[in-house]
């Protein structure tokens, strides 16, 4: 299985967006960090490199665990009143509400 169609199946990716995005790889199967951060900057997202990231322990223990696993949310930093989340499933929001 390619990678755009194990995304699709994980519901990483839309069907619509994995056909428009397999084009711009030229044919060959890519990383996947080079498909997220192509996700990323088509909308307009900041991408993190999680190998660096190091959340505060407060700010993770301030979500329920199962949600964050369920959801695949890591609660990055704080921004003022808002939390900036990472998530390799952009177009999954319900964990986001």
């Amino acid at each position: 299985m390619d990678l755009f169609a194990q995304m699709v199946a994980e519901k990483r990716l839309g069907p619509a967006e994995a056909e428009r995005f397999r084009p711009r790889f030229s044919g060959r199967n890519p990383e996947l960090a080079e498909v997220l951060q192509a996700l990323a900057s088509e909308y307009g997202l900041p991408y993190s490199d999680l190998a660096e990231a190091a959340p505060p322990a407060e700010l993770l223990g301030a979500f329920p665990a199962k949600l964050l696993l369920k959801h695949e949310l890591l609660p990055l930093r704080r921004l003022g009143d808002k939390i900036e989340l990472a998530t390799g499933r952009l177009f999954d929001v319900a964990g986001l509400d």
